[in-house]
């Protein structure tokens, strides 16, 4: 009784301490469908400056159900969580900075009429930190998701079975190599139980490869497949197949299947998308047109801007990329405001109607390109400039045309003038300052002065990039690792105190991370003889056998300069909460991680830029 009393008070001191005297809510045990007042003062917090703050509130019950934004106006909004809501996390942002308490999140659990929490509600809650928390950029914490797992399944047995896919994530994540132990009773149990529906028959099927039981694995994926045919894992296999088949012909009779098959699954018109990027990588871009007219879903518009995009840079078939084109902006046009059952539960309303727009303006931009080929440049800057206005000027490939066809068309004061602004705001390409220094020629600007005056927009970019990267300044001790580098050689994190530390986590597989190489290597060329600043690139999350080899096949192949260290276990990773690759962390010579940077938007010069100011921000 005294062990579980212990937990019970362990587990109450961690909800109290995730909470924040910035945050209050009433009434003070909310139920489902009530209106709900959330109190928040910014003061103390990284939005203490903040004018505009927004209330992103991530209502959830088993799963994450949906997103939603909040203006907070007089430190106060007000929510009222849905019938089948068992909890709501919020996250307060204004643009790039956000309050997310410390990286854990503010907390509304839901309660029932009687007052106690609703059965489900901290199985809920384990899930969001076992889970889909880094889908919203929060750590998740096995730990105390597995405490609220055994906490709701002691009070509320009968929650059990509708969480152990959570459950086990938890497990596994705090500890993989003892998982197995824990895991298999769990499902000896659930294999005993009579009516098994497909969520069932599939956590079964998943759980047992997981933990290496491949007879058991093999056993319930039979009959899954026996009893559900059509079932989503036949489905996604069903669509790896596809991927993997460089055969058009298969690839043909394979969609055909699919479509017989699989259309009623809400992922179905990604995979008639990816079908039409095989009709183009083939050259069928007449076939590719019909299929896209004759199979057309919401989903599938972007495949019109890159098959156009395709023709025209190919200069062939214009008169057949006009009609792409026309068909492709006004289909996104009208789809601006649609919302596809597609959409992640992760993302507003508001953030993906960006996303419609963000489509639309790339069709736009390669409308701009071929009405520029046909040499109809009054429409062509018409496609541009909009193309610029739908991307809220943030895409620099896309400003650099609409710049460059205003030089072109002698329209020098509008092109200065949105140069100078697309520069300051670093939304521009290296292209940019030849451009400027025509446009700065033609209105009157003295050549001997062009190189000062660039380099005052340039500072002015920089001061702006370094006080948003104030704003994002962490000092949270950095895990300490051991690991080998390729060479076999261990590199421990404490060994290189005094250094600023580079880490980078990365894998063979991931795109964005292959493509930030070429500005990581300017990077570590760029200090490579400065003894105070350190490159570690760990490779993680690798799904080959030999990961050793794999990592060492594609340094040699690629002459990438970076010393790699290899997390085999992936404990590393996990020990940083990262949620996503490429993922930096600039660690100060204490020890401490002082900013976090996930992904790369594209940009080599501006990510060495980024680094460097970090780097000269902590030193």
């Amino acid at each position: 009784m005294k062990t579980k009393l212990f937990v019970l008070f362990l587990f109450a001191a961690i909800l109290t301490n995730a909470q924040s005297n910035n945050f209050s809510f009433s009434p003070e045990k909310p139920i489902q469908d009530q209106k709900i007042t959330v109190n928040y003062e910014a003061k103390g917090t990284s939005l203490e400056k903040s004018n505009e703050i927004k209330a992103y509130v991530y209502e959830y019950g088993k799963d994450l159900y949906s997103t939603s934004e909040y203006p907070v106006k007089s430190n106060s909004f007000t929510v009222t969580p849905s019938d089948s809501a068992l909890g709501l996390f919020i996250v307060f942002k204004e643009g790039e900075k956000q309050d997310n308490n410390d990286g854990k999140g503010y907390v509304i659990q839901l309660s029932g009429k009687d007052g106690k929490l609703l059965p489900g509600a901290d199985a809920a809650l384990a899930t969001a930190y076992a889970m889909w928390v880094a889908y919203v950029d929060l750590g998740r914490d096995y730990e105390k998701a597995i405490l609220l797992f055994e906490k709701d399944f002691a009070a509320n047995p009968n929650v059990k079975k509708d969480y152990l896919s959570g459950y086990f994530n938890a497990i596994n994540g705090k500890d993989p190599a003892k998982a197995k132990d824990k895991i298999h009773p769990e499902l000896e149990k659930l294999s005993k139980t009579s009516n098994l529906n497909e969520e069932q028959y599939s956590l079964l099927a998943n759980w047992y490869e997981r933990t290496k039981d491949i007879d058991n694995s093999a056993k319930y994926k039979k009959l899954f497949n026996e009893k559900f045919p059509n079932n989503e894992s036949a489905m996604m296999e069903k669509y790896t197949t596809l991927r993997k088949t460089n055969d058009l012909a298969e690839k043909t009779k394979i969609i055909t299947e699919i479509k017989k098959d699989f259309s009623h699954y809400k992922n179905f018109p990604y995979f008639l998308a990816d079908y039409t990027k095989a009709l183009i990588a083939n050259k069928k871009y007449q076939e590719t047109y019909d299929f896209l007219e004759e199979n057309y879903k919401p989903e599938m518009t972007s495949q019109y801007g890159s098959l156009a995009n395709t023709i025209v840079t190919k200069d062939t078939l214009l008169d057949l990329a006009q009609k792409v084109l026309d068909s492709g902006v006004a289909k996104a046009k009208t789809n601006s405001k649609y919302i596809s059952p597609t959409k992640p539960p992760y993302m507003t309303n508001e953030e993906w109607f960006q996303n419609n727009d963000y489509t639309t303006a790339v069709i736009l931009s390669t409308q701009g390109e071929l009405y520029e080929k046909l040499g109809k440049q009054d429409e062509a800057l018409k496609a541009y400039t909009e193309a610029v206005e739908l991307n809220k000027e943030a895409d620099p490939e896309v400003n650099e045309a609409y710049v460059k066809l205003l030089v072109e068309l002698n329209k020098f004061d509008k092109a200065k003038t949105e140069l100078e602004k697309f520069i300051k705001e670093s939304h521009s390409t290296p292209a940019m300052k030849d451009l400027l220094s025509q446009a700065y020629s033609k209105t009157g600007g003295s050549a001997d002065k062009f190189d000062s005056y660039y380099s005052l927009l340039r500072e002015v970019a920089n001061t702006k990039m370094k006080d948003e990267l104030k704003e994002k300044m962490m000092n949270d001790p950095a895990p300490v690792f051991t690991l080998k580098d390729l060479d076999g050689t261990e590199v421990s994190l404490a060994s290189l105190k005094g250094k600023t530390v580079i880490v980078d986590f990365w894998a063979t597989w991931c795109g964005p991370c292959l493509a930030s190489f070429p500005a990581m290597q300017k990077a570590v060329e760029k200090y490579a003889k400065n003894d105070k600043v350190k490159f570690l690139f760990v490779n993680t999350w690798e799904r080959v056998e030999d990961k050793i080899q794999n990592a060492k096949d594609f340094i040699v192949k690629t002459k990438y300069p970076f010393q790699v260290l290899m997390d085999l276990d992936n404990s590393v990773i996990t020990s940083y909460k990262v949620s996503g690759i490429p993922t930096k962390f600039i660690i100060d010579k204490n020890g401490n991680i002082r900013f976090k940077s996930v992904g790369y938007e594209g940009d080599a010069d501006k990510m060495v830029e980024e680094i460097s100011a970090m780097i000269s921000l902590i030193e």
